[in-house]
């Protein structure tokens, strides 16, 4: 059994920093979004058995105090549970599914291959972190070098600025939705 930590922050990298030192420290992630009802996530907190739950005060607490390891040792099993993503919960409960480290590199070899990725490339993170379209985005790019753009809400929502931000930092990827 794996810890599993929360994470529960604004689009910045501070977020992919909590990310990465998740799964360094051998933990499970479980982004929630910070829109949800709070009995929303009340609920997927308590049902995934969330050791802890990173905010950006805690984040900015942790940088700024004394360093205490909250995690278990280094997880070196490729079975165990990288991340975990909640399901919309249309058809009742929220149900979370998780994703061994194994699946996850497997993913991630298969994306920077296909994509024929290098440390040339730019991709445009525009899926919301509690998705699972973002870890497309993310875990490539930063495996093969690459520049990983996040913009924030403001900017996530606006489609002509973004194709103006696509333009002026020669994105050259990302996924978005239909509808956008």
């Amino acid at each position: 059994h794996h810890d599993t930590i929360a994470i529960q922050m604004p689009r910045t990298k501070a977020y992919i920093a909590a990310v990465l030192g998740i799964l360094k420290a051998g933990a499970t992630f479980l982004p929630i979004d910070m829109e949800y009802p709070q009995s929303r996530k009340d609920y997927i907190l308590h049902d995934a058995q969330a050791k802890l739950l990173i905010t950006e005060d805690f984040m900015n607490d942790m940088l700024n105090g004394p360093q205490q390891s909250v995690f278990s040792k280094p997880a070196d099993d490729p079975l165990a549970t990288a991340y975990m993503i909640y399901t919309s919960g249309s058809t009742g409960n929220p149900k979370g599914v998780m994703i061994s480290r194994r699946a996850l590199d497997a993913f991630v070899r298969t994306c920077v291959h296909t994509y024929r990725l290098t440390a040339n490339d730019r991709i445009f993170c525009h899926s919301n972190f509690s998705f699972d379209a973002s870890i497309e985005d993310l875990f490539p790019i930063l495996t093969c070098g690459g520049e990983l753009h996040i913009p924030d809400e403001a900017l996530r929502k606006d489609v002509a600025a973004i194709r103006q931000y696509i333009v002026d930092h020669h994105i050259t990827g990302g996924n978005y939705t239909t509808a956008f």
